[in-house]
């Protein structure tokens, strides 16, 4: 098919941040966060309804407050955070969410090999919406407990304990244990060796209850068990890192389409089990460094459990998970400029969950360069990029057009006052 101009697609987008620091004395430290962010797009339309002119308006702020305290016995911290996000759909339908957070934990080094970090956070969550089904709210609570204990044959194991409460669901007590053992005392060399078992479970969000259209309020949370183990060395300039994951998850939740809306469904168990293999290199000198990384990842999540006689999913790939993705990177730093080159392969996807429709996978390649410019107390950053060098026609959803060929400009201004 000839290539076409793509309508309706569109979008600006800036964003602030800005970071306050005081210190009253030298034990204690006063922090003040914000950052704001405003994302106006066009809702790029599908291919067969080109002529679509939906807009969407995104209004995000983050602030957030931090009190620490060293004390001859450890350190104190309590975090206060406010979190508002505005979504304006077609100039009219608008959704305001709003959340405050406080966290506070303390921690301490027991003796030598021991240390303990425990705490609390409660988190509270109001929208105000008229395209939810009925009027909620959401209140968390968590009281966690973490252990760090360093043996003296290079070995570390790590043991979180964590209990949450919310005013809609009744939530199991979640463990998680870690250890790693390290070598890294032989000229230039180096190995690791490392594992971790944890329970998960979570929550369906706000809106995969309760938006509307598309929300499920009879969805159940996810309910399982992850693993993790892998092997690192380093030898020289050199790194290789291999890692082997395993998890079953009851009542997965995925998002699918039933006809033109999208709908969260609970899929009764998911097995993810994958390998993922990373591969990186760095030359540094006086004015030139070099890095480069290539990373390969195996990934099989199947439905274990049919829903009826009629289901065809079981032992099927999940939809929208490829099975095999490959990522190269590479960096070059000379004085201020930054020269990057990204190349990404994609494996097909299926889009349905008996696997009889999929999108093929694609190559795509990404260049960009950026030169900081430093002044007395600022920074300006620069940044050209051109994404999809190739010109490569894919999709990443049904019906879904990517861009071709395309460019970005950007720049980046960090002042100190």
């Amino acid at each position: 098919t000839p290539d076409q101009q793509q309508n309706n697609a569109a979008y600006l987008n800036y964003s602030l941040t800005q970071d306050f620091f005081y210190h009253p004395d030298r034990s204690s430290l006063f922090s003040g966060h914000f950052w704001y962010n405003y994302f106006d797009k066009e809702i790029q339309p599908t291919m067969a309804d080109a002529n679509s002119e939906d807009v969407q308006k995104d209004e995000s702020y983050r602030l957030s407050l931090r009190y620490a305290r060293h004390f001859s016995f450890g350190t104190l911290k309590t975090d206060v955070g406010y979190l508002q996000d505005l979504l304006i759909y077609n100039h009219l339908s608008e959704t305001l969410i709003k959340q405050v957070i406080a966290q506070s934990q303390i921690g301490s080094v027991l003796f030598r090999e021991l240390e303990f970090i425990a705490g609390v956070k409660v988190q509270y969550q109001k929208p105000e919406t008229e395209n939810y089904i009925s009027n909620v709210d959401e209140l968390r609570a968590d009281l966690f407990g973490l252990f760090n204990y360093d043996f003296k044959n290079n070995l570390r194991v790590n043991l979180n304990l964590r209990q949450s409460f919310n005013n809609q669901f009744s939530i199991p007590f979640t463990p998680s244990f870690g250890a790693k053992w390290e070598k890294n005392d032989m000229v230039n060399t180096a190995v690791g060796l490392r594992g971790n078992l944890s329970r998960v479970y979570r929550i369906p969000t706000l809106n995969q209850r309760y938006w509307n259209p598309g929300g499920n309020p009879d969805i159940e949370p996810e309910d399982g068990w992850s693993g993790d183990m892998g092997i690192d060395f380093r030898f020289g300039n050199i790194t290789v890192d291999l890692s082997y994951y395993y998890s079953s998850i009851n009542n997965w939740i995925i998002w699918l389409p039933i006809g033109n809306i999208w709908r969260p469904e609970n899929v009764r168990e998911v097995l993810s089990r994958g390998f993922e293999g990373i591969l990186s290199y760095a030359i540094q000198s006086n004015s030139l460094n070099v890095e480069w990384s290539s990373s390969y990842a195996f990934t099989k999540s199947t439905n274990e459990t049919a829903i009826n006689n009629f289901d065809r999913s079981v032992g099927k790939q999940l939809a929208f998970i490829p099975l095999h993705k490959f990522v190269f990177n590479q960096n070059i730093n000379w004085k201020r400029y930054l020269f990057n080159i990204n190349f990404v392969y994609s494996g097909k996807v299926y889009v349905t969950s008996d696997n009889e429709s999929f999108l093929s996978g694609y190559p795509l390649l990404n260049l960009r360069l950026s030169k900081q410019i430093k002044m007395k107390r600022d920074n300006i950053n620069i940044m050209v990029k051109v994404n999809n060098v190739t010109n490569r026609s894919y999709q990443n959803i049904p019906l879904r057009a990517m861009p071709g060929v395309n460019f970005e400009f950007g720049i980046n201004y960090e002042f100190k006052i």
